[in-house]
């Protein structure tokens, strides 16, 4: 009886944080103000940054980011705004935050950032920084609502901290 009461009891609780959500970013943040939660948890050195409406990007710079090749990138029209900050020196260092126009293409965003990561993973990048493997695979492709982060650093925990403190 016990275990009927239980299992009861845990498909309700499991009904009700599934009909509740979690909290969101709200539909107003910007990715860089994400960006600049996530980087005020840390410093990083010298980076480089790509900020919507500051920094343009361009759908060849993100064929070239993401994949290594100078093509038009395929998903740059599905993304609404971004904020990309990485290492401009031999330390890995990578946080990229895209907003996709719909929530439909969320999963491609995702895919784009996955290639990111492979193209990283196949560069000379491990060379010269010994912490490469590390912090490679220790990554993170996070989403939340039309938003696609990738994390590479240090102290993801902290960022994704960083980033849960801007949710109502």
């Amino acid at each position: 009886m016990i275990k009927k009461i239980m299992v009861v009891f845990l498909v309700l609780a499991l009904t009700f944080c599934v009909a509740c959500g979690g909290k969101s970013l709200p539909e107003t943040t910007t990715c860089e103000q994400i960006l600049t939660a996530a980087t005020s948890a840390q410093s990083y050195g010298n980076v480089k940054t790509y900020i919507k409406g500051k920094v343009e990007l361009d759908a060849f710079f993100m064929s070239l980011w993401a994949d290594g090749s100078f093509e038009e990138c395929q998903e740059f029209d599905l993304i609404s705004d971004y904020a990309i900050c990485y290492s401009n020196d031999n330390k890995t260092f990578e946080i990229a935050i895209l907003r996709a126009e719909k929530t439909d293409d969320v999963a491609r965003l995702q895919d784009l950032l996955e290639r990111r990561k492979q193209t990283l993973s196949q560069g000379d990048k491990a060379e010269y920084d010994p912490d490469f493997k590390k912090l490679m695979s220790n990554c993170k492709i996070i989403t939340d609502e039309k938003f696609v982060m990738l994390l590479i650093t240090e102290d993801n925990a902290s960022v994704v901290n960083a980033i849960e403190n801007l949710k109502k």
